[in-house]
């Protein structure tokens, strides 16, 4: 998980930067706010949240399917697995598909 925490810290200071102008930037310490860790309401977690199950609902109303409704449940379910703490190495694979219908 200490990938994902630099990971995190190095899009929080990207996002800083992009907000700051350079003069700001160079005057000032690193101080990282909500927006820039994505943390308030239209990227914190309730905005993720209501995204999946939107996708979630537009996955469900398409007609028939039922074999990629059913990989791309799988898929959610591994994906949910390693957000907590599972081997990532279950994420390994191609992932390219093609949807047809």
């Amino acid at each position: 998980n200490a990938h994902l925490a630099r990971e995190l810290a190095q899009r929080a200071i990207s996002s800083r930067n992009a907000r700051l102008s350079l003069g700001r930037l160079q005057g000032s310490p690193l101080l990282l706010t909500e927006p820039d860790l994505r943390l308030d309401a239209a990227h914190g977690l309730a905005s993720l949240a209501e995204q999946r199950r939107a996708v979630r609902a537009e996955l469900q109303g398409l007609t028939g399917m039922a074999p990629l409704k059913a990989f791309l449940t799988q898929l959610e379910a591994k994906v949910e697995y390693v957000a907590r703490g599972g081997d990532p190495r279950l994420l390994e694979g191609c992932l390219n598909i093609v949807l047809t219908g």
